[in-house]
Order: C-alpha cells, then structure tokens, then sequence
C-alpha cells in the first residue's frame, strides 16, 4: 500500500499486513511504521519536526537516495536496510547531543561509486548489531558501536569516525573499507580481537587511544599508516603492515608480541622504543632503519631483526632468556651507532645470532 504525505500530524502510525511504500513524510513528532509482504519501501526523506522516535519494524528498502531525520529522537531500524546502491544519511543530532540511531538487522547493498559516503550517520550513538556490508565508505558523526562484521566497498568516498569507534563482535571482527580511513576518537575493542584494514589505502588514527585488551591488526597494504602513537598498552598484540612503517618518538608499549612489516620495498623506521609488558615476539619484518638511540625490549620472548639494520644510531635489544636473531646485514648501507657508547648493547641473556655481516661505529656489549 501507499501512504499519502502527512504534513500536519503530530504523530504517524501506521501498520499492515501488506508491503508499505512512503513518499515523503514530514510528521511532527514520532512516526511508527510495520509492514508484511516485502516491508517498507522508503522513496523519499523521512523527517519528524518535533521530537519523537522514529521506527521502522520491519525490513526496509531504499527506492532513491534519502534522508531519515529526527528531532533529538532515536532512529529505528528493527529489521534489515537493503540499500539498492542508494545513498543513506540518518540524523538524529543536534546542538544538545540528539539521539541515538540503531540498525538491528544486516545493512547491506548501500552506496555506489560516488564522493559521497554510503552511509552518513550523526547521532548521539550509533549502534549496528549484526554485519554492515556498504559500496562505498561512511561518515559517522558521534560514537559509534559495530556488533559485527564491517566491510565497505572501493566507491570513492572515504570512512570517517569523527567519535569514539567500538568494535564489539564476541570473538573479534574485521573492518574493512577503501579509499582513507581516519579514526578521529579512538577504537576500542571491546569483546575480541579485531583487524582494521583499508586495502591500499591510507589509515589515520588523529585523536583517542586504540584500546582494549585483545590484539589488533592494523593493515593499509602499500599506503601509509599514522597514529601508532594513539595505541593503548592494554592491547595484547599488535600487528602492522604499511608502507614504511614508524615507531613514534613516544615509542610503542604493548601487552604482548608485535610484528612489523613494510611494504613496497619500504623500511621500519624506529623512533622511539619497542616494549612489550607480557610474553610475545617482537618481529620486524623488513628492514629496519634506526631514527634514535632505542631500545627493543620483550618479555623472555624472541626479538627477530628479519632484514637489515642500519642508522648512526645506537641500539639496545633486551629480550630477556628469549632469542635475538639478526638475519640481514648490520650497518651495511649506514653503521650502527652514533659512536659514543656501545652501539649496540644486548641486554638479555638469550642466545643472539648475526646471519650476516656486521658494521659499528663503536663496540658491542652483552650481558649474557
């Protein structure tokens, strides 16, 4: 059935046992709608003027691209969202903070190759429960929590997270997209691990601190990846693989083993210490430049150099009882050191093995 457009009400409910398709609705308040057969079909913007809840309770289909706006009210999506490669943005904010908006069932098929996102959501939080599959990226304005499984086609348009980002999957989830990612309030990781990865594409942590007590991949493939410096200590592993990877002046302190690698015939640069608090390897990849004088410390656990070291820097490795093992060449391109000190000082007692040659500014200490 069609529903005329119902400009003057102050509130709208309307349920069938048949399919539902809406024009344009502009209600003064809440607006409630249930349908059987196929469920709702939206063709055009849905808006409440004054506050009130807007729902729908059954599965909806966009038929063009729309808007869903509320008053400082929550926005209902109770079933699945197919999107017909039609554009979505649902806004429940405003000044004061607005409302919350939540996708209960799948949302999938939004969004076409466009510069504009898929999905454009703006409210006071954002809750998907089950798995969001778009064709393009998104522009979340708010916190925002995915309950699963994120993945967001190559249209053109970015992703970006202007609020804190949950990931909230029991067991962990993945979360992929094109294009650039940026995370501008942070990740938590809420129930499990989880991989961020944005397929050749740039991957920007701008603000809050990645956290949670899981592990987490972080993957941008040969693009560059920034905001190492916003990952948490909680975390329990972390791997990164980027072009040419850089460990912040802060350093890294991470719960458990770390493993870096650089892409397109790129380097690791160290700029700051590698630590990690709990049992795990620490792996680097891929050539390693030193940009200070750090140290790269596991906990009774292998420290692996898996290409060449070099930098007029001097290193300090502690791997406790574990293993420290060098299989490229050590100052080849440009000696280890800076010259005062030693340049490179093993800490741990575990065994330490140079597969290739090794050139120092100054000697080589070792304390086991």
């Amino acid at each position: 059935s069609r529903v005329p457009s119902a400009a003057s009400a102050s509130s709208l409910t309307i349920t069938t046992g048949a399919a539902l398709t809406l024009p344009q609705m502009s209600i003064a308040g809440p607006q409630t709608y249930s349908a059987g057969g196929s469920g709702i079909t939206l063709t055009a913007e849905v808006l409440s003027t004054q506050a009130g809840d807007i729902s729908f309770n059954s599965p909806v289909t966009l038929a063009s691209d729309l808007t869903v706006q509320s008053t400082e009210s929550a926005v209902t999506f109770g079933s699945t969202v197919a999107g017909g490669t039609y554009q979505l943005n649902v806004d429940a904010a405003d000044q004061n903070g607005g409302g919350p908006v939540t996708f209960v069932g799948a949302v999938s098929g939004l969004g076409r190759s466009s510069a504009s996102a898929a999905l454009s959501v703006s409210s006071s939080g954002a809750l998907f429960d089950t798995t969001l599959d778009a064709n393009n990226g998104l522009a979340i304005t708010g916190p925002v929590t995915f309950s699963d499984t994120v993945t967001l086609g190559d249209g053109g348009a970015p992703s970006i997270f202007d609020g804190p980002v949950t990931l909230g999957k029991a067991g962990g989830m993945d979360l992929s997209g094109y294009t650039l990612m940026n995370f501008e309030g942070g990740v938590l990781l809420q129930n499990g691990p989880a991989t961020i990865e944005s397929n050749n594409s740039a991957l920007n942590f701008t603000a809050g601190t990645v956290s949670g007590p899981y592990a987490l991949t972080l993957d941008s493939g040969t693009a560059a990846l920034t905001g190492l410096d916003r990952m948490g200590s909680d975390l329990t592993g972390l791997t990164v693989t980027a072009l040419s990877p850089t460990i912040p002046v802060s350093g890294l302190s991470i719960s458990g083993p770390q493993t870096y690698t650089a892409t397109s015939s790129s380097t690791i640069t160290l700029d700051g210490n590698v630590t990690s608090t709990a049992a795990g390897a620490i792996t680097f990849n891929d050539p390693v430049v030193l940009g200070a004088a750090v140290t790269v410390a596991s906990v009774n656990s292998p420290v692996d150099f898996g290409a060449t070291v070099d930098g007029n820097k001097n290193l300090t490795v502690d791997a406790g009882t574990g293993t420290t093992e060098f299989t490229g060449a050590v100052g080849a391109v440009t000696p280890v050191g800076s010259g005062t000190g030693a340049a490179i000082a093993l800490e741990g007692t575990g065994t330490t093995t140079f597969d290739s040659t090794v050139q120092t500014r100054s000697g080589i200490t070792a304390a086991g």
